[in-house]
């Protein structure tokens, strides 16, 4: 029999991604951006002059290896101060489950109070920076989930997606 958890980590949902420019699958990124509404993402950098509209199957990870900071939607104002609290909270949660080694959080938590970012940006922008998505992978993150939208009779989602295994391009 298998447990919830295990259900939920076989789950995948379609995702979408615009963009301004042909799709290379070769391009290297460190987090690909996508959206649970096919609406969203034609409305961000998607030109269908030089651009593709991209749909995905995204399978979902387990719960401790999907972060969700709680911000209210990725356009919120953050600085380092705030995110590095709750990303300190979160991986502190995912040790005391078992989810996580001791050394592992232990060192995911001395890059957060070693790193130094400074100024105010959006949620979005701050968790794609190198530093930041270094300590997600030191904390064994692999989607960062992100709302969108509150007050949509549907919500809409977006996911950072780090590891790149769990997105597959559906033709």
């Amino acid at each position: 029999m298998k447990l919830f958890g295990e259900f939920i980590s076989e789950a995948s949902l379609d995702v979408y991604r615009g963009i301004g420019s042909k799709y290379n699958p070769s391009y290297k990124q460190a987090i690909t951006w996508v959206s649970t509404s096919e609406e969203h993402s034609r409305n961000h950098y998607y030109s269908p002059e030089h651009g593709e509209f991209l749909k995905f199957k995204l399978k979902i990870p387990s719960e401790f290896n999907m972060i969700d900071l709680g911000f209210r939607i990725s356009e919120t104002q953050v600085n380092y101060k705030e995110v590095s609290g709750r990303l300190i909270d979160s991986i502190m949660d995912k040790f005391s489950k078992g989810k996580i080694s001791k050394s592992k959080a232990r060192s995911a938590v001395d890059m957060i109070r070693n790193t130094k970012i400074s100024g105010f940006m959006p949620i979005y922008e701050m968790m794609s920076k190198k530093e930041i998505l270094k300590i997600l992978k030191a904390a064994e993150y692999s989607v960062i989930r992100q709302r969108e939208q509150i007050s949509a009779s549907t919500p809409i989602v977006t996911y950072g997606v780090i590891d790149k295994s769990l997105l597959k391009l559906k033709k």
